[in-house]
């Protein structure tokens, strides 16, 4: 009887497990390679460096405060 309660214990996590999976974000800026900003290569993430980082995301804020 008790294997049955982990059984069906095991199962709901699983179920959880893949909502969750299924239900995550997804990342907007997809890795390419590059720097995002300056166009170096990268082997990881999506800046070379913080300050490349900070000027792409206050342009990106610049651009979004303009009257279209």
């Amino acid at each position: 009887m008790c294997a049955d309660h982990n059984d069906m214990a095991s199962t709901v996590e699983e179920l959880d497990r893949q909502v969750a999976l299924a239900n995550r974000s997804r990342p907007n800026m997809p890795f390419t390679g590059r720097c995002y900003w300056c166009n170096e290569k990268i082997c990881r993430g999506n800046f070379c460096d913080r300050g490349c980082c900070e000027d792409f995301l206050r342009r990106r804020y610049a651009n979004s405060q303009r009257v279209h």
